[in-house]
Formats: C-alpha cells, sequence, structure tokens
C-alpha cells in the first residue's frame, strides 16, 4: 500500500490490507484492458470492493482521460447547488483537472490568459513544415496516463531512436568532436554556477544559525534567573522548538557541504581532462547556445532557475520503458 492508501484504508489490518491489494490491482488491470469505456462498480460486490473502487476513481487511478460514460454524471442533493471551481491555466494538467472534476459532478470554469489551449503542448505550422515547439515525447510508457490518453484517442505511438544527431541552419550534422567539446563546456559553466548558489546558501544558514543560538542564549539566561516553578511553559517550547531548528539547519548545512564535495570533485574530473580547444567560434557558440536552451526547455524554466540538487528530482519517480512520440503529418 502507499502511504495515501494507508492513509485512506488505516483501518484495514492484516488480511484486510492485503484483500485490499488484490482487489486494487484488479480494478486497475480490468480499467487498462478497456480505458475507452467507464469501469463501474459491480452490483451486489462486498464493501470493500466498492469502497476501493471509489477510492481508485476519486484519485484519478480509474475513468479518467477520454471515455465513455455509463453512469451518468452525479447529481447534488436537492436544495443544494453544484461545486463550482475555477481552474488556472487551459494547459494539459489544467484541462484534465476540469474534465476529472466535472465527471465529479462540479460547475468548473477554465481561465487561460493565451488565446489558445494546451500550455506548452504547441505545435508550430508553415506551409508543409510542422515543428512541436512543446511536449511532444511519452518519456516511458509504464505507469504514464499517457499512455492511456494515447489508447483512448488511437494514437499510434513510435520508439525514438537512441542516435539523435544535432544539425545546424545550414543542414550539415554538427561534427561529434565539436558537440562533446561544447557539452564539456556547458557542463563546467553549470557546475560552477550551481556551487556558487550552494556556498551563498551556506552562508544564509551561517547567518540564520548565528542569530537562533543568540536567541537561545537569552532564553537560557531568563530561564536561570527563574526558579523552577516560575519558568513558563512558552520559554520550553521556544527552547525546545530552537533546537529542533538549529538541528535541522545543521543537517542541511551537512548536506551542502557534501553536494560542494561532490561538486568540486566533478570540476575536477572536467578540468583534468579538458577539450581539443577552448576557443569559441560563432559556430561553436550556436552548439552551445542550442544545449543550453534544450537544457530550459527539458526543465520548463530559465537555468538561473535551476538547483543541481534538485534539477533532476522526478528521475526516482520517472515512467519505466521506452521513449515515443506520435508521427503526424
Amino acid at each position: 500500500m502507499s502511504s495515501l492508501e494507508a492513509e485512506c484504508f488505516s483501518d484495514l489490518q492484516g488480511a484486510c490490507s492485503s484483500a485490499f491489494v488484490q482487489i486494487r490491482n484488479r480494478i486497475l488491470k480490468l480499467w487498462f484492458e478497456d480505458p475507452k469505456k467507464q469501469l463501474p462498480p459491480y452490483n451486489g460486490d462486498p464493501a470493500l470492493v466498492i469502497r476501493t473502487h471509489a477510492f481508485l476513481e476519486r484519485h484519478g487511478f480509474i475513468n479518467y482521460g477520454i471515455y465513455e460514460r455509463i453512469a451518468p454524471i452525479p447529481t447534488p442533493p436537492k436544495g443544494k447547488q453544484r461545486p463550482k471551481v475555477i481552474i488556472i491555466g487551459a494547459g494539459v494538467s489544467g484541462l484534465a483537472a476540469a474534465r476529472q472534476l466535472q465527471s465529479f459532478g462540479c460547475e468548473v470554469v477554465i481561465l487561460e490568459g493565451r488565446d489558445r489551449v494546451g500550455g506548452r503542448v504547441v505545435t508550430y505550422r508553415k506551409g508543409p513544415y510542422v515543428a512541436d515547439l512543446g511536449a511532444m515525447v511519452v518519456t516511458g510508457l509504464g505507469g504514464n496516463p499517457v499512455t492511456t490518453l494515447s489508447v483512448q484517442m488511437n494514437m499510434e505511438l513510435h520508439k525514438i531512436k537512441q542516435k539523435c544527431p544535432l544539425y545546424e541552419a545550414t543542414g550539415n550534422q554538427v561534427p561529434k568532436h565539436k558537440d562533446e567539446m561544447i557539452q564539456q563546456l556547458k557542463a563546467v559553466i553549470t557546475l560552477q554556477e550551481k556551487l556558487k548558489a550552494n556556498i551563498n546558501k551556506m552562508s544564509d544558514i551561517q547567518e540564520l544559525l548565528q542569530s537562533m543560538k543568540v536567541e537561545k542564549e537569552s532564553l537560557l539566561l531568563e530561564k536561570t534567573k527563574l526558579s523552577a516553578g516560575d519558568a513558563s511553559i512558552l520559554q520550553e517550547f521556544n527552547l525546545r522548538r530552537l533546537n529542533r531548528e538549529m538541528k535541522l539547519l545543521c543537517n542541511e548545512y551537512d548536506a551542502l557541504v557534501t553536494l560542494n564535495s561532490n561538486i568540486e570533485d566533478k570540476l575536477t574530473q572536467l578540468e583534468t581532462n579538458p577539450p581539443s580547444s577552448v576557443y569559441l567560434s560563432v559556430r561553436d557558440r550556436q552548439i552551445l547556445d542550442w544545449h543550453f536552451a534544450n537544457l530550459e526547455f527539458a526543465n520548463a524554466t530559465p537555468l538561473g532557475n535551476l538547483s543541481l540538487k534538485h534539477w533532476d528530482q522526478d528521475d526516482d519517480f520517472e515512467f519505466t520503458g521506452n521513449h515515443l512520440t506520435d508521427i503526424r503529418t
């Protein structure tokens, strides 16, 4: 059971929790076998089955996307209105949330600043040319809800080849040694920026710890002037709070020290294996700019907002399987 399931089904113990897992897996299997049609709970099923089905539906594990409804949309009790929800942004998340909330019986309004929907999913078209300017790759099929959407829309996905050469504006392929040189230089610059950001953060933590230390010494001094019976509960609470927060800050500082050490090791490795040339021509600069732009595109934010510690924070939760895309003309 996941942490969310354990929280929602905290009353289940032993054999009951095992039964829940089996029921959950069975319901999910039935949904993924045919996601084009709403999966209803079976009439006359035990209470745990109905409860599990309701949990999976409410949290968007089943009956999401573009599917044929069998049961009507729930109507509010007599004398009550439908819940009203405003969603900011008509990107994929906003549109999916709106559709799901509507299926729960909510009245939904979406506010979008652009003159189109889709958010980062956008396609540029000019004459016979088509280019995707936003999200266009399904990064793994395993556990990916986009896989279900592709089935619901009869979208044929194609595996992306591992080899992905880089081309110049002239149509010529970028020489391999040039691309490797630029990528190493980009890595050095990125690591240096992250090292600088971490050092600044460590300095901020030191200042905060110093101010908390002064506050703690002041509280301890006041406490020594009072008898045991006169010491207030508030003083004791503040002392414990300071001890806890200072411990957390010290742990964060130690983690930054370790991280900086790792960054310095990587910089040393890169600097001891320099590329054949460090001179950047206009052509080289174009390649470097492309790699920076690609990194920003992949993270949906400028490089200045990225953190070396967290820029790949989704890696532990990434979807498994091949990367695929839809072929359109």
